[in-house]
């Protein structure tokens, strides 16, 4: 397996892999995504919901939008003080 760095910044990087079956590189794809920290949404509350969609299509959609956020600003809920009961530091609430 060849591995080339065409571009490498903070938070972006383009590689080209050569020699390598695709689903190799899907795992590395996958754990990437996985082990990223980012913020998502958790919990939906829906008090009247008049659209054709159920409920819970709805919260399953809101929570595959990607929310840009500044995890620096954050902790882990795990690792807060509040042990992870949900405060201003480890929850942001819209």
């Amino acid at each position: 397996m060849k591995l080339k760095f065409l571009e490498l910044k903070d938070n972006y990087a383009k590689i080209l892999f050569e020699d390598t079956a695709p689903y190799f590189v899907n795992a590395i794809r996958r754990t990437l995504i996985a082990d990223i920290p980012k913020l998502a949404i958790e919990t939906v509350t829906i008090y009247d919901n008049t659209s054709a969609l159920f409920d819970e299509i709805i919260a399953h959609r809101l929570g595959m939008i990607p929310l840009p956020t500044r995890l620096d600003l954050l902790n882990f809920r795990k690792e807060c003080a509040c042990g992870g009961k949900g405060c201003p530091s480890c929850t942001v609430h819209y």
